[in-house]
């Protein structure tokens, strides 16, 4: 048995050098062995289309790599694009929160303005009930467009009996201001 193992490998040598010989002496090359084969393979109709040859095996690599610096361009600019997607967010976000704080501001200034109406329809009630030569006393010691909003929420008849008991400049300068 050990020499027939023995026998085998130095026939394996023998023609490995052989054919080492043959490349080197340009004989019978590998290349001519390799074009001879894929020749005889490219005989074969379903192999053939499977047979990339070097050259179109470059051309695809040169494609490959042309198609990874366009790809990495389009990564390039998709990654610029999410940063500006992501500023504007933000920007969005920020906005959102002024439109909350506006929105509550003018819910804050409604029920101001409501409360504000409400004690001078409340006022305008008291004054009206009064005796018009007090109430011509006390309406010109507070603020004038305060007097104003009183003396609009009132009747026109019991404004003017205020109007006539007031000093004649304050019913001027107020008479002035409820014209507007």
């Amino acid at each position: 048995m050990k020499k027939i193992i023995l026998g085998i490998l130095i026939l394996l040598i023998i023609a490995g050098a052989t054919l080492f010989l043959l490349d080197y002496f340009k004989v019978f090359t590998f290349e001519t062995i390799k074009e001879q084969a894929l020749t005889k393979v490219k005989s074969i109709p379903v192999v053939a289309e499977y047979i990339v040859t070097k050259d179109k095996n470059k051309e695809l690599e040169g494609q490959l790599e042309k198609l990874q610096g366009e790809l990495s361009k389009v990564e390039e600019q998709n990654q610029s694009l999410l940063e500006e997607l992501k500023s504007r967010d933000n920007l969005v976000a920020e906005q959102e929160g002024t439109i909350s704080n506006l929105q509550s501001d003018i819910k804050k200034v409604t029920e101001d303005t409501r409360d504000y109406k409400a004690k001078v329809k409340r006022l305008a009630d008291v004054y009206a009930e009064m005796e018009a030569a007090k109430a011509a006393e006390i309406l010109p010691q507070l603020d004038i467009q305060l007097v104003i909003d009183i003396l609009n929420k009132m009747d026109e008849e019991i404004v003017a009996e205020i109007l006539s008991e007031m000093d004649t400049s304050v019913a001027v300068d107020i008479s002035t201001q409820l014209s507007y």
